[in-house]
């Protein structure tokens, strides 16, 4: 998977995929990795053009269904993208498309290159409300219920909302892109100046620079623990594609207080994809320890090859990475107190009026729930190593 996770592969990577080939393959393994890695149409690309005579006719024709399958909703997402983006400019409100097909066409030229179960979109917070409204009016309704107050609340607190219409099409209507404001200031009011334009099937739609898109995507990847390889795949791509302006992305990246997150994606895509980073960027990255625990961490999780659902995953391990990618103390301190007051999307419909504002009732429980999660989770550990002690001879 590892070998055939990038766009374009040479004769000496062709032949270590051969080689690894003709060893013995878990077929099944391969496949339910890939998916999860969202790297079905990577493998089968250089399965099909450099190595289709070591790979068992049945398992080329699964893998050829399964791209074709992805290829399809593929399309069907850039066509309801485009309607939507099109809603959104006959009212006048600016929306660029985040993740998806846009971001697929940017990076690999080609939409079925990379899978999106949903539609990402990024208006101005103070596009918010038109944007609700809009999307109303093209049959979405909100995943979960909300009250004025919660809406607001929501605004304020955190970073996105979910909308679905009847068909199953899911849109995530996004006015920042983490949580927390303070961790990742930036939204579309600070992008504006730097946007540029693409073409998505012909439509002239809005993109980021690509100093900016580099940032976004590592704190994106960051954020979920690179628990997905087709993440690393897109900022590889993205920095053989064109030169940057690195002198313009570190700077930012220190101003946003996502140096670490930036640094980390870019250590990560060096060391297991080969992306040609600066190596004066690479000293620096490597000289974190903060960033090297990570890409440790990151690294022996993928070499494990555990299939995991994203809400199997612990809480307590994604706020322990988190806060080690803060970028001071106050950061961390701030990123602690937002999960221990923040309720998440669907614990905003009692609202508590406390003074001029309305507070979600779940705020006063949420530490309470926490603090019962973290005990739960030592007591599970606690009994994994217990188990392994007692089978030990």
């Amino acid at each position: 998977m590892l070998a055939c996770a990038r766009l374009h592969v040479d004769e000496p990577e062709v032949r270590g995929i051969r080689e690894i080939l003709n060893g013995e393959i878990d077929w099944n393994l391969l496949f339910r990795l890939t998916t999860l890695h969202c790297l079905t149409a990577f493998l089968f690309r250089h399965l099909d053009t450099t190595a289709r005579d070591l790979v068992p006719g049945p398992q080329m024709q699964l893998l050829r269904n399964r791209f074709l399958w992805e290829g399809a909703a593929a399309l069907r997402n850039t066509s309801q993208l485009l309607e939507l983006l099109e809603i959104f400019q006959k009212h006048d409100v600016l929306v660029v498309p985040y993740k998806g097909p846009a971001l697929a066409v940017s990076l690999y030229g080609n939409v079925a290159f990379r899978r999106c179960n949903d539609l990402d979109i990024l208006v101005t917070r103070e596009d918010v409300p038109r944007a609700r409204t809009l999307l109303e009016g093209a049959g979405f309704a909100p995943l979960h219920p909300t009250t004025s107050a919660s809406r607001e609340f929501l605004l304020q607190k955190r970073h996105s909302e979910i909308f679905k219409r009847d068909s199953g099409l899911v849109v995530e209507l996004h006015w920042a892109f983490a949580k927390q404001r303070g961790l990742f200031p930036l939204d579309l009011e600070m992008l504006r100046p730097r946007l540029q334009e693409m073409s998505l099937a012909g439509v002239c739609v809005p993109t980021f620079a690509p100093e900016d898109q580099l940032l976004i995507l590592c704190v994106h990847g960051a954020n979920h623990l690179w628990s997905r390889l087709e993440w690393l795949c897109g900022i590889a791509e993205l920095i053989r594609g064109e030169p940057l302006e690195w002198k313009d992305v570190l700077e930012r990246g220190q101003a946003l207080y996502s140096k670490k997150a930036l640094f980390l994606g870019l250590v990560l895509a060096d060391e297991l994809l080969s992306a040609p980073v600066p190596e004066e960027v690479l000293v620096q990255a490597r000289a974190n320890g903060d960033v090297t625990w990570a890409a440790r961490l990151v690294k022996k999780k993928l070499a494990g090859g555990k299939i995991e659902r994203p809400d199997e995953r612990s809480s307590l391990e994604r706020d322990l990475f988190r806060l080690r990618l803060q970028s001071t103390n106050g950061a961390r301190i701030r990123y602690l107190m937002h999960r221990m007051t923040i309720p998440g999307r669907d614990d905003t419909r009692f609202m508590v009026p406390m003074g001029r504002r309305f507070i979600p009732l779940p705020s006063f429980l949420r530490p309470f729930q926490i603090l019962g999660r973290l005990v739960g989770s030592i007591a599970r550990r606690r009994d994994v190593v217990d188990l392994d002690h007692k089978k030990r001879p």
